[in-house]
């Protein structure tokens, strides 16, 4: 899957292969390689192929189809907030009346937050 989806953003960003090897630094043979399944990228790799292409890494490995890097986490929050009773430690559950302000709270905690990740940088 890896191999299909750097094939796919690379083209969609109209880019040879030659051109993002030269851009990240690496041999045109290991941009092939990695598209043709002949190759895995390494955790470092993964991550500086996401970063440039402004992807998840979980996209780039077919865990997801979504490629935003933002969308992803304020899915995986309201998918773990949609779950009937939230777990507040070993032994309590957070009752629906308090989980209900809870998520309203977060909501409107996550409309503020910059739409990019720019914010988090400058700090």
């Amino acid at each position: 899957m890896f191999g299909k989806r750097l094939a796919s953003v690379r083209k969609k960003r109209g880019l040879s292969q030659y051109q993002l090897a030269d851009k990240l630094g690496f041999s045109r043979g290991q941009i092939a390689n990695y598209e043709q399944g002949k190759r895995e990228p390494d955790y470092q790799t993964l991550i500086k192929i996401a970063e440039f292409f402004d992807v998840s890494t979980d996209y780039l490995l077919g865990v997801t189809n979504n490629p935003s890097r933002d969308e992803n986490k304020e899915q995986k929050l309201k998918e773990f907030l949609e779950q009937p009773g939230v777990p507040y430690d070993e032994n309590t559950y957070i009752p629906e009346e308090k989980l209900k302000a809870l998520r309203e709270l977060l909501e409107s905690v996550a409309e503020k937050l910059p739409d990019s990740e720019e914010g988090e940088k400058d700090k």
